[in-house]
């Protein structure tokens, strides 16, 4: 066999053309036959071997000189399909890695008889999968590309297939799967928000045809082509935490986490939103506590959706008035309104402190002090405590269930103030509920 088969570097090596069947070319007309031969290419060819299924680049190169006459008969080709990438689950952001590509084959002469002979074509390989870890307050998983399969080239003067040659395409590599999840919001009073997770599966390249000659070619008609099936992405999965719950009385759920995946099959699961904090009977004249709203699904390109319904809304509190329940998230379906908690204004006893709001202008000049606000402060109740007021505010109480209050003149400058008066009951049957009284105080000279 006059030929050197070389293994080499794909960065260093000739690239490989991408067009699929310019070997059949509608003008080629029939050309004189070729009589001598040098050169014979038969038998199998495997270049895979050590046996293993999975390598990384191969090329082979068979070069012939450009005089040469070559017959290729009762000749076959084959090799290893492409690696599949490794697995990456070890961070909050994995990438899977890409496919390896299928091994490719150049052969350069000068003239070519092909007769009874076979190229078997190799898959690329998957794109490797990427799964998040468990912990992950924010989650993002992209999967690997897949390979290209094998393609094959002949270059030379002139090309003459006698009879069948059969060429069976190789596969490019599918996309590797992506799973992202993220954690539940702890329960807390400040409304914070479950992790949001994205999930892109990994795509095949974009198919390349296999098959390419560099000169006309006669006997297109015994040319037979086995097409592979085309590849796929890979699947995408999300899913997001949910929002916190309230971990007192009157405190809101927090949002549910937002999810997106986009793959050939997609699985989208935002977070629900947090329940309202619980109150009890003691409570329930507290200001209520609402429910956090669902989290969003978002789908990316996709053939097919398993599940992409907004996360469910949090449940609002008990209380008078009650809490409301959270909406529902966006999504392929809307996600359920979270319940209203339950009205509790017949059943319990409020505590009421009126006016909400006093008002006082006072001169400089012409006031004295104390300067009493016109509006007396009404409790329904002779169990009571002022938990918070401004300085610039002193209290006299007129009775147990009435208070007055005054502007005490530790405030020498013009200009407007505002504050607010805390009143706290300490009644058994009220006991912690809270009520505000803002207070504005206008001072002129």
């Amino acid at each position: 066999l006059i030929a050197n088969q070389t293994v080499q570097n794909p960065n260093e090596s000739q690239t490989v053309s991408s067009k699929l069947l310019n070997l059949i070319s509608n003008d080629a007309q029939a050309q004189e036959e070729i009589y001598n031969t040098n050169t014979n290419l038969s038998g199998l060819w495997d270049l895979n071997s050590n046996n293993s299924p999975f390598v990384k680049d191969l090329i082979l190169n068979v070069n012939l000189a450009p005089s040469n006459l070559t017959s290729i008969k009762d000749f076959e080709l084959k090799g290893p399909h492409g690696s599949a990438g490794d697995k990456i689950n070890t961070s909050c952001s994995p990438t899977g890695e890409n496919g390896e590509n299928a091994y490719r084959a150049l052969i350069k002469g000068g003239q070519f008889i092909i007769e009874n002979s076979t190229i078997n074509l190799s898959n690329g390989g998957d794109g490797g999968d990427a799964e998040t870890e468990d912990t992950c307050s924010e989650s993002f998983a992209q999967g690997g590309k897949g390979g290209y399969a094998s393609n094959f080239k002949i270059t030379g003067e002139k090309i003459e297939i006698k009879s069948e040659f059969k060429v069976v395409q190789g596969q490019n590599g599918n996309g590797g799967n992506a799973i992202a999840k993220s954690t539940n919001a702890s329960d807390s009073c400040s409304e914070e928000t479950g992790g949001n997770a994205t999930a892109i599966a990994g795509q095949p390249q974009n198919f390349e045809n296999s098959l390419f000659a560099s000169t006309k070619v006669n006997g297109n008609n015994n040319i037979i082509l086995s097409i592979a099936d085309k590849p796929k992405a890979g699947t995408g999965e999300a899913k997001a935490g949910d929002g916190s719950n309230g971990n007192e009385c009157g405190c809101n759920g927090g949002t549910g986490g937002n999810a997106e995946a986009s793959g050939s099959t997609v699985k989208i699961i935002p977070g629900h939103g947090g329940n309202a904090g619980t109150c009890a009977d003691k409570d329930l004249e507290s200001e209520p506590g609402n429910g956090g709203q669902g989290g969003n699904a978002t789908i990316g390109s996709s053939d097919e959706i398993l599940e992409a319904k907004g996360g469910t809304g949090g449940k609002g509190s008990n209380g008078c008035p009650e809490g409301f329940g959270g909406i529902g998230g966006i999504g392929l379906e809307d996600g359920i309104n979270g319940e209203a908690g339950k009205n509790t204004c017949e059943t319990s006893k409020k505590f009421k402190v009126t006016p909400q709001q006093i008002n006082k202008k006072h001169s400089l000049s012409l006031n004295e002090c104390p300067n009493s606000f016109t509006n007396q402060i009404q409790i329904n109740s002779s169990d009571w405590k002022i938990i918070q007021n401004p300085t610039w505010i002193e209290f006299k109480q007129l009775d147990e269930q009435t208070i007055e209050a005054s502007y005490n003149c530790s405030i020498n400058k013009a200009g407007n103030y505002q504050d607010s008066i805390k009143i706290e009951s300490k009644n058994e049957k009220t006991e912690g509920q809270k009520r505000t009284i803002q207070v504005s105080l206008e001072i002129v000279e």
